[in-house]
């Protein structure tokens, strides 16, 4: 038992020295497996740590942490980022590979389909000539050549999405490789292949009647049309070209006028037919170069697909960016019109007539021709420097006549532009907001100017480049049309800032027909033969003697006896009114001395040759009755609409000088009235200027002394009572406004009146700066006498009613109305008129001293003043500023006499 024990502890002894020796070595294994790790891992942390210039101490802990051995998460963890790492490069080495094979590929098939496409538009060119030299017949190709050759086109124009994103929609764009080149093919492709189709009469060669019939074609004359508005609108291509491609847009976008018989059809029925399917052709591709965007946001570019083909919008984006290179050219104040190329403005030419040609395509009187007509109006005719950028053919189209949707008559196209937006805008057009119906989409750092003032420039130019407007062509001259025309210059120049007219001197100017008309004014009446000899009892007295005289009769004599300021005051107003003294010879040699005229008896000499000569005018004038005057028949061609006098005219005319003279004459700007400025409704800004524009004096000066305005003028309001103004109508003077209302008849013929009379009063103010009173009262310049009291009985009326009556008015309104220029304009040179009128008189009698006074004014006011204050502040009322002439002499110097008594009395007391 003893030797079996011993034999098998020897056994198990040898077996545990073998596990021993395997454990061993398997842990140097793992030791030495451990070790290398731990060798690459001190590599990448040296590497991502440690630099030159650093130097890390070497500390206990850091000693502790080097001896510590990373986990094998973390050794797991930095394989998996390194193998990462390594299928990154990877991917981005194959698809950069892969996109530079498709780049590669791409151009090497845009070269192979170029050079096919050029050589298959060669053949084609050269059978087309072979074929119209030999048999001298037109050759078109068949249905499926133009689909082929115009697949290819589409094919070479695009631009190639290499990527998108999964939620980003594709957006494919034109895009012209080689200019030169690619616009060649293009329009060689609508010549020689798509419109020899389209302009043919047989529809079975028509390319567009198979394409129109599945949506793939019809999105392939989406993309036909796009290529050819990118190119028609590209500067680098020549002039052939975008002929070429806007003659292709007129072909599938106008109909033609379809033709009963034919000799080149067989039929009717094959007529018809041809005539269908070209109206269908119209009908799908003319409302695509129509299209506008419901919001700004949403505007693509035309080169886009899908995108817009807006016409308007492309027209004004061409305008404004491409002819000129900017909206408003650097170069354009000194060369003026030669600032844009010719090249540049043929281009805009074209495109701009393609837009005027499509637009006048549109059904008559519908919602889309209306709609596209406000759209031109608002974003075309707002461009700066329009005219400038086109040339006299464009012009020609808008003033020529075409029959209007609205009136059913011939128009000229510029007043049925202006007839459509004023009809739809009438409301906010007679508020005078007629900017905010106007495209504002141009910043005004780049146009140099609002919307409204490029508007209002651009029509100035249409009229003076338009016969029918301008007048230089008497028999062509269109009186209804002129008048239209000036009316709405006149809401223009009512809603423009008042800057535009003050910035620089502007230069009016007349257009003469060669003669004037000067009818005689009505006869004298009872009324006038009265006031004449109520003038001849007076004699030659003057206004401030007859006063006087008044005065000293009526006063209380013991006041004149007893206070000697009284006499002081009798004895200076005699010499003033006497000038004649013991000095009187020492006076005479000082005056000629001083080369000073003598002037005797008050009286003003005739030493202005000058001023008799500009109120004489350059001829004769001869007598003729108003009634019986008529203009010459005017004569007109076939072709031409005969024109037939409108008074019209004039009263547009007057409308349009009078708002300019209010608001840039310096009389409008400041209500004399109630002593302030006039700013417009909810702004601080001034709505016209405090001083005379250049423009205003020159335009009074062609009124005065180069036309009969002014008897012409208050003829036409004395010898009609439809004419004269009604002071009654007009609640408040200050408010009145002669802003054009549309639709408003009733209001229009109040405002025509006013407008004449304004301008009359205006011009007559004027004139009588250089007229003495020789011409006055010898020569009757500017009218004769007794039309000039009557002159001064309306004035006086209109100056009492401005002064005395409205401020009761005012204080009975709940809500003050606001005061408008016009109105201040109205009121400031009426007072102007009248006092030069009665300095005159004061000088040499024009009329009785009772004509200028109102009679029983301001009586009511002294005798309920009490005190002195009372007294003094009566010196404040509006009449005595304004016009003071109309109390009498004898109540304001009874209020100057209880001033200065009650004033003694308050100091030295009863």
């Amino acid at each position: 038992m003893f030797a079996e024990e011993l034999g098998g502890n020897a056994s198990r002894k040898r077996q545990e020295e073998n596990r021993a020796r395997r454990r061993k070595l398997k842990q140097e294994q793992l030791k030495k497996k451990n070790d290398e790790q731990k060798n690459q891992t001190q590599d990448l942390t040296v590497k991502s740590t440690v630099t030159v210039t650093d130097v890390v101490p070497v500390t206990a802990a850091s000693a502790v942490a080097a001896n510590k051995q990373p986990s094998v998460v973390e050794i797991a963890t930095a394989q998996c980022q390194q193998r990462h790492e390594v299928q990154v490069q990877r991917k981005a080495c194959i698809k950069i590979q892969s996109f530079y094979r498709t780049h590669r590929s791409n151009c090497l098939l845009i070269n192979e389909q170029t050079m096919l496409l050029n050589k298959r538009l060669q053949d084609l060119s050269m059978l087309i000539s072979i074929l119209k030299e030999k048999s001298n017949t037109d050759y078109i190709p068949p249905q499926q050549t133009v689909t082929a050759l115009c697949q290819q086109t589409i094919f070479l124009t695009r631009s190639i999405p290499y990527q998108r994103k999964t939620d980003q929609h594709l957006q494919m764009r034109i895009r012209l490789r080689d200019t030169k080149r690619d616009s060649k093919f293009v329009q060689q492709i609508f010549d020689l292949v798509v419109n020899p189709g389209l302009a043919s009469n047989e529809g079975h060669v028509n390319p567009f009647a198979v394409w129109i019939q599945s949506p793939e074609g019809k999105l392939r004359i989406q993309s036909m049309m796009r290529l050819a508005l990118v190119v028609a609108t590209d500067p680098l291509v020549d002039s052939t070209i975008w002929k070429s491609c806007l003659n292709f847009i007129r072909i599938v976008t106008v109909l033609k006028p379809m033709s009963i018989n034919n000799p080149q059809s067989n039929n009717d029925n094959n007529n018809n037919s041809n005539n269908n399917i070209t109206a269908s052709i119209v009908e799908f591709c003319h409302p695509l170069v129509l299209e506008q965007p419901a919001t700004s946001s949403s505007i693509r570019s035309i080169e886009t697909i899908p995108g817009l083909l807006d016409l308007v919008s492309l027209l004004r984006k061409h305008l404004l960016y491409t002819t000129g290179g900017a909206p408003n050219p650097l170069t354009s104040t000194k060369l003026r019109e030669l600032c844009i190329p010719s090249k540049q403005r043929e281009q805009a030419d074209i495109l701009f007539q393609t837009v005027i040609l499509v637009i006048q395509a549109t059904k008559k009187g519908s919602k889309l021709e209306e709609k596209l007509m406000l759209r031109f109006f608002s974003e075309i005719l707002t461009i700066p420097l329009l005219i400038w950028k086109l040339s006299d053919a464009s012009i020609k189209i808008l003033c020529s006549y075409r029959q209007d949707s609205f009136s059913q008559q011939n128009q000229l196209y510029i007043l049925s532009l202006i007839g459509t937006f004023t009809n739809v805008h009438r409301e906010i057009i007679n508020n005078g907001d007629v900017e905010s119906v106007l495209c504002q989409d141009l910043p005004l750092k780049k146009a140099g100017a609002t919307s409204i003032q490029c508007l209002l420039a651009n029509m100035v130019q249409l009229g003076s480049s338009c016969v029918q407007l301008n007048g230089s062509k008497p028999d062509k001259l269109d009186f209804e049309a002129s008048a239209t025309y000036f009316r709405f210059l006149a809401t223009l120049v009512d809603a423009v800032p008042v800057s535009t007219l003050s910035s620089r001197d502007s230069v009016v100017e007349w257009v003469s027909d060669g003669g004037h008309h000067s009818p005689v004014l009505i006869k004298k009446t009872d009324k006038d033969l009265k006031m004449e000899k109520e003038l001849s009892e007076l004699g030659s007295s003057s206004v401030a003697s007859l006063a006087a005289k008044e005065a000293r009769v009526d006063r209380n004599r013991s006041f004149w006896k007893s206070s000697a300021w009284a006499r002081n005051l009798t004895k200076g107003v005699s010499k003033i009114l006497n000038s004649s003294g013991s000095n009187k010879g020492e006076e005479k040699k000082d005056r000629i001395a001083n080369n000073v005229p003598y002037i005797e008896g008050g009286k003003l000499i005739n030493a202005s040759a000058v001023s008799q000569k500009l109120a004489m005018g350059k001829q004769s004038v001869k007598a003729s009755s108003l009634d019986t005057v008529s203009l010459s028949p005017t004569t007109t061609s076939d072709n031409q609409r005969p024109s037939l006098y409108s008074p019209n005219l004039l009263k547009a005319l007057c409308r349009l000088y009078g708002i300019v003279l209010a608001r840039w004459g310096g009389s409008g700007g400041e209500d004399i009235v109630h002593q302030k400025r006039a700013v417009r409704q909810g702004s601080k800004k001034d709505v016209a200027s405090t001083s005379p524009e250049p423009c205003t004096q020159s335009l009074l000066g062609v009124l005065c002394f180069s036309t009969n305005f002014i008897r012409v003028s208050w003829g036409m309001m004395q010898s009609s009572e439809d004419m004269c103004p009604d002071f009654g109508l007009i609640p408040i003077i200050q408010s009145a406004c002669i802003r054009p209302a549309y639709n408003a008849p009733q209001k229009e013929r109040h405002n025509d009146r006013l407008a004449l009379f304004y301008l009359f009063v205006e011009s007559l103010a004027y004139q009588l700066i250089l007229t003495d009173d020789t011409e006055i009262h010898d020569m009757e310049r500017p009218i004769p006498l007794h039309q000039l009291r009557r002159c001064i009985i309306v004035l006086k009326q209109l100056l009492y009613k401005a002064c005395c009556t409205e401020d009761v008015s005012l204080s009975n309104l709940h809500s003050k109305q606001e005061a408008n220029y016009f109105g201040l304009a109205l009121i400031k040179t009426a007072s102007k008129a009248m006092w030069n009128l009665y300095d005159r008189s004061s000088r040499r009698l024009i009329c009785v001293p009772n004509l200028w006074i109102v009679e029983d004014l301001m009586e009511a006011e002294l005798r309920r003043c009490k005190t002195e204050q009372d007294y003094v502040s009566l010196l404040g009322a509006n009449v005595l500023r304004v016009c003071p002439f109309l109390v009498s002499f004898k109540r304001r110097l009874r209020l100057f006499e209880r001033i200065v008594y009650t004033n003694r009395a308050q100091i030295q007391g009863e």
